[in-house]
């Protein structure tokens, strides 16, 4: 049987997010066609889940965004930096999937970001998916990066 993580959910086509791993969830992604998994700040993934990982073939790569940082410019730098690993990935070819911690206030700002620069979304329908794909969780702090980043990272 197949388990997709929890609050799964497709952003691309070759692109989903989701909150923490299990060994269970691998089984998913690579059905999925995922090869390919960035984990965001505050995702806790289990050894077993990282051999499953590993025994699957799978990339695997562990990236710092700190969204509660006080610091604007270390915010929008880690964004930046965020923002161009998962184009490069995008632009490959490669389905990608990107996980966090259960909260997932990382993911929802990171793409609330992205789907401004890149996908020419305006900043209200960035926000609104950003507050569902973290379940209002942070709902202030999401907000005001969603609306006031993307002039400054691009």
């Amino acid at each position: 049987m197949l388990y997709p993580p929890p609050n799964f959910r497709h952003i691309k086509d070759n692109l989903s997010i989701s909150g923490p791993l299990k060994p269970e969830n691998i089984d998913f992604l690579t059905t999925t066609g995922c090869h390919k998994i960035l984990g965001i700040a505050g995702l806790q993934v289990d050894t077993a889940a990282l051999a499953k990982i590993k025994n699957k073939m799978m990339h695997f790569e562990f990236y710092t965004l700190t969204v509660d940082s006080f610091e604007e410019r270390l915010l929008v730098d880690q964004l930046d930096r965020a923002l161009k690993k998962v184009r490069t990935f995008l632009t490959k070819g490669s389905r990608l999937h990107i996980a966090c911690g259960p909260d997932m206030t990382q993911i929802a700002c990171l793409i609330g970001v992205m789907r401004q620069i890149d996908d020419e979304w305006t900043p209200s329908a960035a926000a609104a998916e950003a507050l569902e794909i973290c379940r209002y969780a942070d709902a202030d702090l999401v907000l005001d990066i969603v609306y006031n980043t993307p002039t400054k990272v691009r």
